[in-house]
Order: structure tokens, then sequence, then C-alpha cells
């Protein structure tokens, strides 16, 4: 119950569309445990 979990705002998704290192670092080290809203999606859509 204690396991680590990442919440991917649009932020990050902007960022990472944008190609920044360190948020293509973070995603790389952590995809595993990393999920996305439906709400956050549609947003960046």
């Amino acid at each position: 119950m204690n396991e680590k979990k990442f919440l991917i705002d649009s932020n990050i998704i902007i960022y990472h569309l944008n190609k920044n290192s360190v948020v293509e670092d973070f995603l790389i080290k952590n995809i595993d445990i990393c999920a996305i809203s439906r709400l956050t999606y549609i947003e960046v859509l």
C-alpha cells in the first residue's frame, strides 16, 4: 500500500512535448509508476 506513484499533470506533458531534458529523464526513470488522468489527456489535446 505504500507504493509510490506519480500522477502526471498537463504541465509535465507540455514540457515533455517540448523536449525538456529534466522531464524526459524523470519520465524515463519512472514511467512504470506514472499515470495520467482522462481530464489531463483531454486538456493537452
